[in-house]
């Protein structure tokens, strides 16, 4: 990146300028107002620079006085989106040609992928896929990662609001601006889901590429429940050949249960945050996907559902049956696929009817104690065993 022809540093009664000349006041420009730290930046940026090589200059030139890298980061990238944003920066041509094409494929969906090689998660790699499949387009996502000098202007509805992100909604597009993160800066991804655009600043450090990584997860999960399939925050186990998934809110202890699984009787983890679910011909199934928070584990597999186990702390363990509406109700508030309008919601209520329709679902109030792991087990092998007669009984 470097800073953008037609843009001069100009200093006015001792206040730096950036402001426009020859064709840029034409195409009426904008001036911004700098100070004199912005000014070191702008001369260092006048020559094709990455942002590693940025980063690395800011602490040669700040980091004597006192400034962490974090904080250095983290000033460093709003005063480049704010470059940006006025069309300031321009990303070199050059940059480009490391690009690279790789296909994935997730929970049965076909991923493209445009950008390079360096900025791709290790978890992405066991779904890669050696030969195009040609799946049907429908089932195709493709994932574009753009420079922050393309970032156009995007006129939309702002329809959420946090901490984390903002979504807004436009007549054929969701833009969802990240502004918590430092590298990561937008997605855009189409009403249809087929496409999503990711604007980086092309950072190849770990945090940069955790960015890029989850803000592909927001929009695959788009894309994925346009096709009827919902993520829920859960940690699952492989069990008597199908998935359980035990989903609790974070601190809950959902980690914790799955590893006495682990511990007691050797069972395998599926994921340890986050399980794709959906229903082929009539029976609910859990995908493998790459995103599975911080614990790590995850699968490139499909399981039958066995059931869901929702968690409550407790001094003692014993499962709880639940109502039909209290199922539906619950499973739903565990989804954490898109409820973006009222649309999504009954898409996500619908579901989740449907697995209460179809699966196990029940509540387990637990210690964190093997025992809670113990008592589970009890009832799952009474669920498998009544199913298994009820099988020969229809067989007989």
């Amino acid at each position: 990146m470097k800073t953008a022809k037609g843009y001069v540093l100009k200093c006015l009664s001792g206040q730096y300028y950036i402001v426009p000349s020859g064709q840029r006041i034409a195409d009426r420009g904008r001036c911004l107002k700098i100070n004199e730290t912005g000014s070191i930046i702008w001369k260092y940026l006048e020559n094709d620079v990455s942002w590693e090589e940025l980063l690395s200059y800011g602490e040669s030139v700040f980091g004597t006085q006192g400034v962490s890298k974090e904080q250095l980061e983290q000033d460093l990238s709003c005063f480049l989106q704010n470059l940006k944003n006025c069309g300031m920066i321009e990303q070199q041509n050059s940059d480009e040609t490391s690009s690279c094409t790789k296909n994935y494929e997730i929970a049965g969906f076909h991923i493209i992928y445009s950008g390079k090689e360096k900025w791709i998660h290790s978890y992405l790699n066991s779904f890669e896929e050696k030969q195009n499949k040609n799946l049907c387009e429908k089932e195709t996502q493709h994932w574009h990662v753009r420079g922050l000098s393309e970032i156009e202007n995007y006129e939309g509805k702002l329809i959420l609001f946090g901490r984390q992100m903002d979504i807004y909604q436009c007549s054929d597009a969701y833009i969802l601006r990240f502004h918590m993160n430092l590298h990561l800066v937008m997605c855009k991804i189409s009403a249809d889901g087929k496409e999503a655009v990711f604007y980086y600043d092309g950072s190849d450090s770990v945090e940069g590429t955790d960015e890029l990584f989850y803000g592909m997860r927001a929009a695959f999960l788009y894309f994925s429940a346009l096709h009827k399939r919902y993520a829920l925050h859960s940690s699952s186990i492989c069990y008597s050949n199908k998935a359980w998934l035990f989903s609790a809110a974070s601190g809950t202890g959902k980690s914790t249960h799955t590893e006495l699984w682990q511990k007691l009787f050797k069972i395998q983890l599926i994921n340890g945050d986050i399980n794709l679910c959906g229903m082929e011909n009539g029976q609910a199934y859990v995908y493998g996907i790459p995103w599975c928070g911080t614990s790590k584990v995850y699968d490139t597999s499909k399981y039958p559902l066995g059931g869901i186990i929702l968690l409550k702390r407790a001094d003692s363990d014993y499962v709880q049956e639940l109502s039909e509406d209290e199922k539906q109700l619950l499973v739903s508030q565990r989804l954490i696929s898109p409820s973006w309008d009222c649309k999504q919601l009954d898409n996500n209520l619908e579901f989740a009817a449907g697995l209460a329709a179809k699966t196990v679902i029940c509540r387990l109030c637990c210690t964190p104690n093997d025992s809670a792991a113990v008592e589970m087990k009890k009832y799952i092998d009474k669920v498998i065993m009544k199913a298994g007669e009820y099988e020969q009984e229809t067989a007989d």
